[in-house]
């Protein structure tokens, strides 16, 4: 009789602890320390901070995460979204409206992941999602001067109105930022594993995109004529104070400038890595 009674009881268990977190979402008893929290993504609009959040909910059978909105104009914060995301990015418009993209997994129904992207209202309110097929993890989400959005998937560029129709799909492979309006773009060419120096390219490929986009220009980073020459593919790209920065490691002689552009780099920091060679790491700028 006890062993009949045993599986009973672990089932209601779960099926209270799975009623309990559910209780708390739409409770609005929010986050808590209870949890491992977890950052996506941070802006602030306006003077007012959002924070895309995901946290642990669960372990057992399986590790169940929770995404949550947080700095919404609403009774209930954060605002719940849902355990079938991760990676998720977002931006703000000027209307108050918030977008964000990332991985969206059907996991019960099979094991399809998509690229989605979906519009919430600053009272919580969804307005429309859109998913597309995705080509990797690594998901981007950008909005231009006239409100379009673009999200990029390292293999894709897709641009959509505010309403969320679909203009055009272009392949543009590589890292993405939008600066002033037009978007710069750094991709590794010839890619391939060194011994001592692990993922080594030959070239790093910088090129310029319009809101349309088609190119600008491009500009090379060479490895030069040493054979001994290598280019990191770990490569940090980051806008401060409205300038383009590259901070990279390399290995021997490169050439820094061979583009067609008149846009030149800047080899503003460069640290000697001492007996070991000339092994320096290297920050760029783009004028």
């Amino acid at each position: 009789m006890r062993k009949s009674i045993l599986p009973i009881l672990l089932v209601v268990l779960i099926s209270m602890n799975q009623i309990l977190f559910a209780q708390i979402f739409s409770g609005g008893e929010g986050y808590s320390s209870e949890y491992d929290d977890y950052l996506y993504d941070f802006m602030v609009q306006d003077g007012n901070p959002y924070f895309l959040l995901k946290e642990k909910v669960l372990t057992y059978p399986e590790t169940v995460y929770a995404s949550m909105l947080e700095g919404l104009n609403i009774d209930v914060n954060p605002m719940y979204l849902g355990n079938e995301y991760s990676n998720l990015k977002f931006v703000h418009d000027n209307s108050d409206n918030i977008y964000i993209t990332g991985i969206y997994s059907q996991t019960f129904i099979n094991d399809t992941a998509y690229l989605f992207i979906t519009k919430i209202s600053n009272e919580g309110k969804i307005n429309w999602t859109k998913l597309f097929q995705k080509q990797s993890d690594s998901i981007s989400i950008f909005i231009d001067n006239s409100g379009n959005l673009y999200i990029h998937d390292s293999h894709f560029l897709n641009k959509l109105n505010q309403n969320g129709l679909l203009i055009w799909t272009k392949e543009h492979k590589g890292t993405m930022k939008l600066l002033n309006n037009k978007f710069y773009k750094i991709q590794a060419y010839n890619i391939h594993d060194s011994f001592f120096n692990g993922e080594v390219c030959d070239s790093l490929i910088l090129e310029k995109i319009d809101t349309s986009g088609n190119l600008v220009f491009h500009k090379a980073i060479n490895n030069g004529n040493s054979k001994n020459t290598t280019i990191s593919t770990n490569v940090s790209f980051n806008i401060v104070d409205n300038r383009l920065f590259l901070s990279n490691s390399y290995w021997g002689i490169i050439n820094l400038d061979p583009g067609v552009s008149n846009k030149t780099f800047e080899n503003t920091k460069t640290s000697d890595w001492g007996k070991w060679g000339n092994v320096p790491s290297v920050m760029l700028i783009v004028n």
